[in-house]
């Protein structure tokens, strides 16, 4: 593993410990770097801000492990999403509540966009780009809000997750029927 990972890794472990105790919003660059043993310099050398070191978490523990997703492996990327953020449950809860410039919400949104981009390519080929973005932001805001809430609730990953199935199944059974029924109708008017 290269030294630049290994800091970053000893940077990300700082602000987790730190977050079991505070707020993200009350945590200061300083507090992360005095935890580590490290510089603000050297803080610096690796991110931007708090915010961009959050994005490197998500990115480096689940996102840059997944490759874009589509078709029946869409199922299992969710479910793999849904047990990583189980398992960061505090750590991910804490961040989607604290809200504002730069919030967890956004690196989320922005996390999730191609993987919703494959799925609109896959499902929905021949949809105008503009209207395609249009169901990529209804799905990833959509997403987003519905992780918050889970996070903020008492039900645990499992049960987030076989929710989630029995939703996307029944969903896509209503929208086949309805596809059945639309082109019955069309026949009959032929």
């Amino acid at each position: 593993m290269a030294d630049s990972t290994i800091t970053k890794k000893a940077i990300a472990e700082s602000l987790k410990k730190i977050m079991k105790e505070k707020r993200f919003d009350k945590i200061s660059v300083a507090e992360i770097c005095e935890d580590c043993g490290l510089t603000r310099k050297s803080f610096y050398y690796h991110f931007k801000d708090k915010y961009d070191l959050v994005s490197w978490i998500f990115d480096y523990e689940f996102l840059g492990k997944k490759e874009r997703i589509i078709g029946y492996d869409m199922v299992w990327f969710f479910d793999n999403l849904f047990s990583y953020l189980s398992e960061n449950r505090s750590f991910y809860k804490k961040l989607f509540d604290s809200d504002g410039q730069n919030s967890f919400h956004d690196t989320f949104v922005q996390g999730i966009t191609p993987i919703a981009a494959g799925i609109c390519e896959s499902v929905l080929p021949d949809v105008p780009e503009d209207l395609a973005k249009c169901y990529e932001d209804f799905f990833c805001e959509g997403l987003a809000a519905a992780v918050k809430r889970w996070l903020n609730s008492g039900v645990s990953g499992d049960e987030f997750i076989e929710a989630t199935h029995q939703a996307v199944n029944e969903t896509v059974t209503f929208i086949i029927g309805c596809q059945l029924e639309f082109s019955q109708l069309n026949d009959l008017t032929k």
